[in-house]
């Protein structure tokens, strides 16, 4: 695989450690291990990669500090983002574990973009099939449907009525404050 030019393995779930015999595809221009749940250092190897022009290790569990290289110095910050543990240029010069957590007023970030695209999603899904299963009963079956008007009539002469009562002690009083007046 020495020949290899260009690797796109993001988005797969990956586990583990990133394999140091990548540091081995001496002409990869382009790697892309992105949105993995890969763990550990990034390879001292990669150091050896001169022929990269793209690279994104973004959304992983890396830690430690970037390698030091020409190479790996030159890519964007956003290209290391999502990895709480990792440090080096181009992100922080200092090891994220000396520095002081947020405070809980500052609000929590979440880890990665495809959370809260699941998150979405799980609500674009989630609110159909809850009103599927608490209104589609009501709708197609008789007796739920019968029951809830029931209640539901009962429910509102009890307002309607608490509203009359009201009402009518209002008037008394404003009688009975007119016949003090006279």
């Amino acid at each position: 695989m020495n020949g290899l030019v260009v690797l796109n393995l993001s988005h797969n779930s990956f586990l583990g450690h990133i394999p140091s015999s990548f540091g081995n595809l001496s002409q990869i221009e382009s790697l892309d291990l992105s949105s993995n749940a890969l763990t550990g250092r990034i390879p001292t190897e990669f150091a050896n990669l001169n022929f990269l022009s793209y690279l994104n290790l973004s959304f992983n569990k890396l830690s430690g500090k970037i390698p030091t290289s020409t190479q790996l110095q030159s890519f964007n910050a956003s290209s290391y983002e999502g990895n709480q543990g990792l440090f080096g240029s181009p992100l922080t010069t200092h090891d994220p574990i000396t520095v002081t957590p947020p405070t809980s007023s500052e609000g929590s970030n979440w880890s990665s973009k495809s959370e809260r695209e699941w998150m979405l999603r799980g609500a674009e899904v989630g609110f159909p099939v809850g009103i599927t299963i608490f209104i589609g009963p009501i709708l197609y079956i008789k007796r739920y449907r019968e029951w809830y008007c029931k209640h539901l009539h009962i429910l509102i002469m009890k307002i309607l009525r608490k509203e009359d009562n009201i009402t009518r002690a209002r008037r008394r009083t404003r009688r009975n404050q007119q016949r003090q007046r006279r």
